[in-house]
């Protein structure tokens, strides 16, 4: 699941679902790809994750539905809008990126990681 809000100068991206490491979905590259094929007055884009995870992939219990995909489908969508974005994109993230939660940031302009807490 995610979560896109708007302000005059942002457009802020969520992914919340910490339960599943905000893993996504179909459903969720295609909210995904429309929200940024739709930037407007928009300064920025900021995407992060809720909880520990910034993104760690493909939703697994989906994957077997929804893979291989089709040269243009949701996936190959978002990392297009992703890389086309008029306006900078920065990830913020926290915790682990994987699969395509790691294959995004190499669209982002901006990549701010927070450091790693052991003690």
């Amino acid at each position: 699941m995610i979560d896109v809000f708007r302000t005059p100068r942002a457009l802020r991206v969520t992914f919340r679902d910490p339960a599943r490491r905000n893993a996504l979905a179909n459903d969720d590259y295609d909210r995904l790809a429309s929200a940024l094929n739709r930037i407007g007055e928009e300064r920025c884009v900021v995407l992060q994750g809720e909880g520990n995870t910034f993104c760690a992939g493909n939703r697994l219990d989906r994957f077997s539905a929804e893979w291989p995909q089709p040269y243009h489908g949701p996936v190959h969508r978002f990392l297009s809008a992703l890389a086309e974005t008029p306006v900078p994109v920065i990830a913020l993230v926290r915790g682990a990126a994987v699969g395509i939660g790691a294959t995004m940031l190499l669209h982002c302009d901006i990549v701010l990681c927070e450091a790693s807490r052991r003690s």
